[in-house]
């Protein structure tokens, strides 16, 4: 068995999923009852990607890795 210090470990690729679900800043503000300004001052942004109840984390990373061609397709994960 190999010990820690053997075994190679590193990060070949980075990929990316964003949920298909966004709201705006005025959907956020409207829905909190805070001024939209608030949002676009705090979080830096006009829009926010919400996950859906199909978005599990390990789903989400079979599709970032999807995008970039990398492994086997989604089905072949049974993951769709």
């Amino acid at each position: 068995m190999n010990s820690p210090s053997q075994v190679a470990v590193g990060i070949v690729s980075a990929g990316m999923y964003m949920p298909e679900r966004v709201l705006s800043v005025a959907d956020i503000a409207q829905a909190s009852g805070l001024p939209g300004g608030w949002f676009v001052t705090s979080w830096a942004s006009t829009r926010n990607a919400r996950v859906g109840p199909d978005d599990l984390p390990d789903q989400m990373a079979v599709r970032a890795g999807h995008q970039l061609g990398v492994g086997c397709h989604l089905r072949q994960m049974g993951t769709v």
